[in-house]
């Protein structure tokens, strides 16, 4: 733990010089993710400033680091937590360089939603789809920073959708409020992504969900 927070300053501290350590990156970020996934068991103390060091690196070596997560990332299976947790933190730090991962990602995550029972992984599906959406928003917001100024909502509009039916239908209706304030802060930034007539078609529905949570 102590160098893995040791790494995550460095790493704060160097920035430009950081180039420097490109040689070395792959195997670094090999490394931190074998220390934050060889657990299965949640061990914040421990998998958290591995999280920290991957989401510091990806600022400079966005392409190295996804490389080498969305190969935890499989259709149909459960990821681990730390994995949904750092590219959620990723794509606040680094929309610019998340984005164009995002389309896959998200497709990939709707084949896992029905496995998700537990409410720690619905929460952090629900947190990394949250940062997901915003991410997308700052990225069509500023186009002139934009990688690829063609990508619109519609490329990542349907998957959102099915996200959202999911959890619209059956996740908010959870008694744990911790959930239901991620799912809610989830769907406040899907919204943005939905095509517009999905979203008018749904918006009673929406409204009345929304205001029950009120009670």
């Amino acid at each position: 733990i102590a160098i893995l927070e040791a790494m995550q300053q460095i790493i704060k501290d160097c920035d430009d010089a950081l180039i420097h350590a490109k040689p070395f990156v792959h195997e670094i970020v090999e490394q931190v993710i074998e220390e934050m996934t060889i657990s299965k068991d949640l061990l914040p103390e421990w998998q958290e400033p591995a999280s920290e060091v991957l989401v510091a690196l990806s600022k400079k070596f966005c392409n190295d680091v996804m490389e080498e997560l969305t190969q935890k990332i499989q259709p149909s299976v459960l990821p681990h937590f730390f994995v949904l947790q750092t590219m959620g933190n990723m794509a606040t730090n680094n929309a610019y360089d998340m984005v164009p991962f995002l389309n896959a990602i998200i497709t990939q995550t709707l084949t896992f939603l029905g496995l998700a029972k537990l409410d720690n992984i619905r929460w952090v599906i629900a947190f990394s789809l949250a940062k997901f959406c915003e991410a997308i928003q700052e990225y069509l917001a500023n186009p002139d920073k934009a990688s690829d100024p063609s990508v619109t909502t519609q490329a990542f509009s349907s998957y959102v959708f099915s996200a959202d039916e999911v959890l619209f239908g059956s996740w908010l209706q959870t008694k744990e409020p911790k959930l239901r304030i991620a799912v809610i802060d989830a769907l406040s930034q899907m919204v943005h992504i939905i095509d517009r007539s999905s979203f008018e078609s749904n918006i009673t529905r929406l409204l009345h969900g929304i205001i029950a949570q009120y009670k």
